[in-house]
């Protein structure tokens, strides 16, 4: 492997489905220089593109509400679904239900007990 990976959020869509697109966070810039050589390369029968993200990217995306605020839970049991975490933080708005439930990824794919909620407001 030539990046090491910090963490991976797999973006779903409104129907709580994979999008397609991902976010990955790297340990370094020469392990991001490292990533976009992988630009346009095939994983499966897909080609991945890669490029760098903007920091406007990592604020609550596709959120039409400005007030969104997003939390980031750790210590999560692995095997925890969105729609399980929606009810651990039961009495909290979360922005589209448990399609705003982004599950962390470890560098093997596997959960890392890590998520990123997006709640309606601050106050949530």
């Amino acid at each position: 492997k030539d990046c090491k990976i910090l963490k991976i959020l797999m973006i779903r869509n409104k129907y709580n489905n994979p999008s397609g697109n991902a976010m990955v966070w790297v340990l370094s810039k020469e392990d991001m220089e490292n990533a976009l050589r992988h630009n346009m390369e095939h994983l499966a029968n897909r080609y991945v593109k890669v490029r760098v993200a903007r920091e406007e990217t990592f604020r609550s995306t596709s959120s039409s509400n400005p007030d969104a605020f997003t939390v980031k839970l750790s210590g999560l049991p692995w095997t925890a679904t969105e729609q399980e975490i929606c009810e651990f933080l039961f009495g909290c708005e979360v922005l589209s239900g448990p399609a705003g439930v982004n599950i962390e990824m470890n560098e093997e794919g596997k959960p890392s007990g890590s998520a990123l909620v997006k709640l309606e407001t601050k106050a949530d």
